[in-house]
């Protein structure tokens, strides 16, 4: 069996938001090309999308955001299963992930708040987490509130990484220690590929379970950070996992 991940920080909840005073006006060329993308991944075999900074709420009308109807409509019910969580009623962005029908299911008893989303492939033992952190900080204080979540794969866009800054690294200092907390017991296959094309850093992730018993069942190939999309301040990552 073939699973084909994708996570991806699209930056779409910008188009169409207020950002301090700065309103960025909604692109739908733009977003056509992120939805394109994104279709033609989970068009793939057992393909599923890890997105963060999908818009729910426009944060000028408080209405649900245009581009979430647009999102919805592109992503039809019928055909796809779109996961998410809303944590309250003036929620401006969240993490979705997105499958074919019948390819994932939402795990309620996971993590789950408007940046992370935990869920099942079926037809195998998968326990997935789709992160969107502000720090490696945050992250585990929300992990260990759930003891009884142990997820074999973690992945998406965790501000944080195992890397060195060229000036100044004791102000990212903390953030890498608690991230090598955070990943203890599993592997980093995208150790070493700067994800953020502005910054160059290190901080888009995609983490497996380190152990044996793992590793004798599923199998990883074909990662990739795609440094030729910049529809984002992102770029996506994706990685086949066979069992």
């Amino acid at each position: 069996m073939n699973i084909n991940f994708m996570t991806w920080n699209t930056r779409l909840y910008m188009k169409g938001s207020r950002v301090g005073v700065h309103q960025e006006e909604i692109d739908f060329e733009k977003y056509k090309d992120v939805i394109k993308i994104i279709k033609t991944h989970v068009e793939k075999e057992n393909g599923i999308a890890i997105l963060q900074e999908i818009p729910y709420k426009s944060n000028i009308t408080w209405k649900v955001h245009k581009l979430f109807v647009e999102f919805k409509n592109d992503f039809p019910k019928d055909q796809y299963s779109l996961i998410y969580n809303v944590s309250n009623e003036n929620q401006i962005k969240m993490t979705v992930v997105i499958a074919k029908n019948e390819v994932i299911k939402h795990n309620k008893e996971g993590l789950n708040n408007n940046c992370c989303v935990s869920f099942f492939v079926n037809k195998t033992d998968l326990n997935v987490l789709g992160v969107h952190s502000h720090n490696a900080v945050e992250l585990r204080e929300w992990l260990s509130a759930e003891d009884l979540f142990h997820p074999n794969i973690i992945l998406g866009d965790f501000n944080s990484g195992n890397y060195l800054k060229e000036k100044n690294d004791n102000k990212i200092m903390v953030n890498r220690e608690n991230y090598l907390m955070l990943t203890e017991g599993y592997i980093d296959i995208c150790q070493g590929e700067y994800t953020h094309h502005i910054y160059k850093t290190h901080i888009d992730h995609i983490l497996l379970k380190n152990s044996n018993g793992f590793h004798e069942k599923y199998k990883y190939k074909n990662v990739k950070v795609d440094r030729e999309v910049i529809l984002s301040d992102h770029y996506p990552l994706y990685c086949e996992i066979t069992s």
